[in-house]
Parts: structure tokens; sequence; C-alpha cells
């Protein structure tokens, strides 16, 4: 087995796991809230960042995007019903104080634009991952390809380069699709109301380092796609087979007698 084999197989192992693995941590973080020493008169828990996963949310608690979406959700759509107050004059009076989120004029609008976002995070995050463990099998497979020494597997070997290639570009897609998305709905909500941009954190980076890898492994196949491996392999063997012929030649006996 040469050493292309075995870094094209081992770049496309560690590419997989480095994007699998990746899908667990972080992937924006944000500035949180101290409490009252930022904002006086406001009694909201405090937390120092806010970290964004694929899978949920960590701030003064951790809660699954699921979640996080139907709570907001669900609470855009309560306080749309109670919102007719305001219609009836009551926001005027002593109630309006006991109703002060459904009588706020941007309260509801701020809700409904979190409830969207949130939609929009929770199926980027999703399908990212989705994705990523879709393009890891093809990748394994491709590294098996160049380690199996012998098997069906083996003589796909040609077909690792655009395996490595593809996998790399589908990665950059969605990577790319997901840094977009969530770019874009962040920036969305700090324009109608107080939301500290989260920017991209280890997670982001630590997946686009393994589709990178996915690029190198298909690449160190290159001799196997273009068929020049086979004709330097069969050269090494020609030239192993003449030396240990020469070596026969010298063992044998010269036929003379005493």
């Amino acid at each position: 087995m040469g050493v292309n084999q075995i870094a094209s197989g081992a770049m496309l192992y560690i590419g997989a796991g480095m994007c699998i693995v990746s899908c667990w941590l972080t992937w924006r973080q944000g500035a949180g809230s101290s409490g009252l020493t930022v904002f006086p008169g406001m009694l909201t828990p405090g937390f120092q960042s806010r970290q964004y996963g694929l899978f949920s949310v960590s701030g003064n608690k951790v809660r699954s995007w699921d979640d996080l979406m139907h709570l907001t959700c669900d609470r855009a759509a309560k306080v749309e019903v109670a919102s007719g107050v305001v219609e009836t004059g009551a926001c005027n009076g002593e109630i309006g104080e006991r109703l002060a989120e459904e009588c706020s004029e941007h309260f509801l609008d701020s809700l409904q634009d979190r409830c969207k976002s949130y939609n929009n995070i929770y199926a980027a995050s999703t399908g990212l991952f989705y994705a990523t463990i879709g393009i890891a099998v093809f990748g394994v497979i491709g590294a098996l390809c160049m380690l199996m020494p012998k098997g069906p597997l083996n003589a796909a070997k040609p077909m690792v380069l655009p395996l490595g290639v593809g996998a790399y570009l589908a990665s950059l897609f969605i990577v790319g699709g997901y840094a977009w998305i969530t770019d874009m709905e962040f920036w969305d909500l700090g324009k109608v109301t107080m939301y500290p941009y989260p920017s991209l954190a280890m997670g982001f980076y630590i997946y686009a380092a393994g589709m990178h890898l996915y690029l190198l492994g298909g690449l160190a196949g290159y001799a196997h796609f273009t068929g020049s491996y086979t004709e330097e392999k069969s050269e090494d063997l020609l030239a192993q087979e003449a030396l240990l012929a020469t070596f026969q030649a010298d063992d044998e006996p010269t036929g003379a007698t005493i």
C-alpha cells in the first residue's frame, strides 16, 4: 500500500470525523446581558454570553431549537389574541399596567419576527446536520476504497478523486448556506429589537477544516484517477522480478564435475 493511499484514506476519515463532531459544538456565540448594570430598569435574567449550536441554544438555560421556536411562536399567538384590548381603550387605565406586553405597540411585531427567524435558523441547522451525515458516509466509503487492499472497494479507487472533490463542494455549499441564512436572520433581528449579533464560533471553523480534508484526500488519489499509479506499480514489480531472477541465477550450480 502506497503512501498516497494511506494519506488519502486518513484525510477522508479525519475530515468526516471533524465535520460530524463539529455538529455538537457551538456554531455562533453572541454577547449576553449582565442584567441591571448594563440596562438599568430591566428585570431580565443576566448571562455573559449566548451560545448557538445546531441543536440547542444556551443562555440563562439550555433550550433546544425546537422548544425555543415553539415557545416563541406560541407566545406570539397568545399576545396576538390578547392584543385586542388596545381597541377597547383598556390600555389607558390600570389594566394597561398588568397587560404591558399586550398593550405594547411593537412587542407583538418583535415576537413574530423572532418566531420567523427561529424557524428559519432551526431549518438551516437541521438541514446542515443531515447533509453532513450523508456527505460523511461518502467520505468514509472513499477512505475504505483507498485503504482496502482487496475486495470490490479496491477497484473503485479511481472514483476517490471525484468523490472527495464532490464532498468538499457539497460541504462548502451547505455550510455557506447556513452561514448566510443565520447571518441574515440575526441581522434582521438586530434591526427591530435589542438582539446582540452572534459571530461564527468553533463549530463552524472545525467544520471548515474538515471539509478541506475531503478535498486534500481526494487529490491524494489523483494517480489512481489517471491510472498512472497502476503503471508505476507494474514497473516496480518488473524491477523486483528482474532482481530476484538475477539472485536465482547466481545461486544455480554451474554444472562442473570433480
